[in-house]
């Protein structure tokens, strides 16, 4: 059993045996979750793009409690082209929610080899960590934001030259989110091609320059394109930018965690995904600055209509008589 600091994550590895197979794990998992583990830990596309030889992919598995924080390798040493090795990380949902930020996932993670044990493994006991690790550019931090939360019913695509340029800001937004929108999120920081319909839709993918126009065209629910090129994220432009765009960028930057503990304790009976973010990253921000009554009234009102909406933000806001709480 865990201790109160520690947190246990299977493993599972994937790679070459005759095509790309299952090679070592530390729990037995349904059908459809193995099938999908197998497709996800192939490599991603019909052949390896300078830049992306590693690549993080992040995605909840069916019929269990698990989300899997998977990193792939292309593999050149094997003789068979296109051969990648594939550590996933399976993170129970109670435990992922544990985490303040991911950064104790990500270094557990180890290159398998030909030499790499097969067969039954033993899971990881991992240090639960308490630091907000974060580096990257703020322009890409901003247009990340902006496509993930602004168009919630979009595939958020940046074309970028590699993965590590991506790796650190899509994994500090995914940190940023709360315990459920987090374990429902997909993520690949290395699409290198269209993905197979049988898929779910990913919400945010990293790829390649030379294969954007493809995936533009592949789509099936639309692209909301991540330009961190564009001035809109530059000084001075960046003034230009949504409270809550800018509000959500800097604390990943200070490394603070108001706005994210706002998010943890009033998302919970907020039922929605993505879409819910705006509105109360926009709350939050009301409650940070003198704020009429009837201003706050009508942006709560506004954003969760329904009584049962957000019932513990209007109680902490309003009391349970409906008056301003003090």
């Amino acid at each position: 059993m865990a201790s109160a600091n520690t947190i246990v994550v299977h493993q599972v590895v994937h790679g070459y045996a005759e095509g790309h197979a299952l090679l070592s794990y530390s729990t037995e998992l349904p059908r459809m979750a193995q099938s999908l583990l197998l497709e996800c830990s192939d490599m991603s596309g019909p052949a390896v793009h300078p830049g992306f030889e590693t690549y993080l992919t992040g995605y909840p598995v069916p019929d269990t409690a698990f989300y899997a924080l998977a990193k792939t390798w292309y593999a050149p040493e094997m003789q068979r082209p296109g051969c990648v090795w594939t550590h996933t990380l399976l993170v129970e949902f109670s435990d992922l929610a544990r985490l303040l930020d991911v950064g104790a996932l990500v270094n557990a993670f180890q290159r398998p080899s030909k030499q790499s044990t097969r067969g039954h493994v033993q899971p990881l006991r991992l240090v639960v960590e308490r630091t907000i690790p974060w580096s990257g550019s703020l322009s890409a931090l901003r247009a990340v934001l902006l496509a993930l939360y602004g168009q919630p019913d979009k595939t958020a695509l940046w074309a970028a030259p590699s993965s590590s340029v991506a790796e650190d800001i899509v994994l500090a937004s995914w940190a940023q989110q709360w315990p459920r929108l987090r374990r429902s999120f997909r993520f690949c920081t290395g699409t290198l091609g269209p993905r197979s319909s049988k898929l779910p839709q990913f919400d945010l993918q990293v790829a390649p320059v030379s294969v954007f126009g493809s995936l533009l065209r592949s789509s099936r629910t639309g692209v909301a394109v991540v330009d961190p090129s564009s001035q809109d994220f530059a000084a001075p432009h960046a003034a230009m930018l949504p409270d809550w765009a800018t509000a959500a960028s800097t604390e990943l930057l200070l490394g603070s965690t108001a706005l994210r503990a706002f998010l943890w304790d009033y998302a919970s009976d907020a039922p929605g995904g993505r879409e819910l973010f705006i509105p109360l990253a926009e709350c939050f921000l009301a409650t940070t600055r003198p704020t009429a009554i009837n201003e706050l009234l009508a942006l709560v009102t506004r954003s969760f209509p329904q009584p049962a909406q957000a019932k513990r933000l209007k109680v902490a806001l309003f009391g349970r008589t409906g008056r301003a709480a003090p």
